[in-house]
């Protein structure tokens, strides 16, 4: 997988799709890995449920620095303050600092809503893995038309 560095006023997204067990998620774990000094922070999201999602992105809020709010009760994770305070932070960033990348891994079931939790924002990239092309072909919510979004077919 080769994505252009380039200074650039939109983000980018890839989908990685393909059969289970094609190497999705090794390729976009290796990508991370040959341009981790490009990115920071990097990211990485289990999304094979909504609990998964909620459980990384707590883990992600505690990397970035985000103090934990206490959920007065079991919030829906599309309205989970915790995911919110780190889609929050990845919108923010400004020219000024680093550019992050965000890898949603195994985004094979989107009927609950996957599409609303990916991140925004104009400093950063986006990586998902998904087996079901067709259900991750649906721009992700908050990336502009002018955005760099590409499919990659893994068999």
């Amino acid at each position: 997988m080769k994505i252009r560095h380039e200074k650039r006023k939109v983000p980018y997204a890839v989908t990685l799709h393909g059969l289970g067990g094609a190497g999705k998620s090794q390729l976009a774990l290796a990508y991370a890995e040959k341009h981790k000094d490009q990115y920071n922070p990097i990211l990485w999201i289990d999304a094979t449920g909504e609990e998964a999602v909620r459980s990384n992105f707590k883990r992600c809020a505690a990397e970035l620095g985000i103090p934990e709010e206490p959920a007065e009760r079991q919030e829906s994770v599309l309205t989970d303050r915790v995911v919110e305070a780190v889609r929050r932070w990845l919108h923010d960033r400004t020219e000024a600092d680093d550019e992050w990348l965000v890898i949603v891994d195994n985004a094979d079931d989107v009927s609950w809503g996957i599409q609303k939790i990916m991140p925004e924002g104009n400093r950063g990239g986006v990586i998902v893995t998904s087996q079901e092309r067709q259900k991750c072909e649906a721009r992700p919510r908050g990336l502009r038309a002018s955005a760099r979004w590409r499919h990659v077919s893994i068999w």
